[in-house]
């Protein structure tokens, strides 16, 4: 946007030249760098959703998981109490 001198406009008013005003919306600066931050917060959540999403379909390989630690967790416990009892 070009500066226009004092002198220039005031010619331009005594020549009954039409002069042009640039008017800037300094709220309209922010717009590149909200979308910016909107974008990546949007990203962050579809990432997310995707993890939950593979985390439902291996759900029944999750129970196989649990039942494994929880036989390990079973042995474990009487290993102790025999240690304990000797």
């Amino acid at each position: 946007m070009k500066k226009v001198k004092l002198s220039e406009y005031l010619r331009f008013v005594f020549l009954n030249k039409p002069v042009r005003v640039y008017v800037r919306a300094q709220s309209l600066d922010l717009i590149p760098i909200e979308l910016s931050l909107l974008k990546s917060k949007i990203a962050a959540n579809g990432n997310n959703f995707n993890q939950a999403v593979k985390r439902l379909l291996t759900l029944d390989k999750i129970s196989v998981i649990k039942f494994w630690a929880e036989q390990n967790e079973k042995q474990d416990l009487i290993h102790a109490i025999n240690r304990r009892d000797q």
